[in-house]
């Protein structure tokens, strides 16, 4: 079992595989909201343990195919932090070129569930709004953040050997 724990405000994101960071038509590209964090991922032959939230890893960026991840919600705010108890296990089938967005629905009072919205198109981008979750980021912002990810030293989460 491989660790990560990744500190700071500023938008982050490390590739899961090895070798030449490749395009983003190449990939896919996972983005999780800060106040929702990927706990743990089966990556490959990897379990891997993050600590994602507070926007200390926002991108996660990793070969097409089919993911186990383990997401958490937690919240502050004047009136108090609101966190989940454990974590809620969602499986994700990676496409190639897709952009996945990782944000919290609140079906109910006091419960909470995570939500990915696949973003296939440039079209899909525009039609996602946050709707009455203003806190949530539009398909604007979220194609942006993956535009400057792309353009920044993509660093590779594990040393290679």
């Amino acid at each position: 079992m491989l660790a990560l724990l990744a500190s700071g405000c500023a938008t982050s994101g490390a590739r899961f595989y090895p070798g030449t960071p490749l395009q983003t038509n190449q990939v896919s590209v996972l983005v999780v909201r800060p106040d929702t964090g990927v706990y743990l991922a089966h990556i490959g032959d990897k379990v891997v343990v993050l600590q994602s939230l507070g926007g200390s890893l926002d991108i996660l960026e990793v070969l097409p195919g089919e993911y186990e991840l383990c997401i958490g919600f937690r919240s502050s705010s004047t009136y108090g932090t609101t966190s989940s108890t454990g974590c809620s296990s969602i499986t994700l089938d990676a496409e190639l070129g897709h952009v996945y967005y990782v944000y919290p629905e609140f079906p109910e009072h006091g419960s909470w569930k995570p939500v990915v919205a696949d973003f296939g198109s440039d079209e899909a981008f525009s039609k996602f709004h946050p709707g009455v979750f203003s806190s949530l980021d539009s398909g604007d912002k979220i194609k942006a953040m993956v535009a400057k990810y792309f353009q920044s030293d993509r660093r590779y989460l594990f040393s290679e050997k």
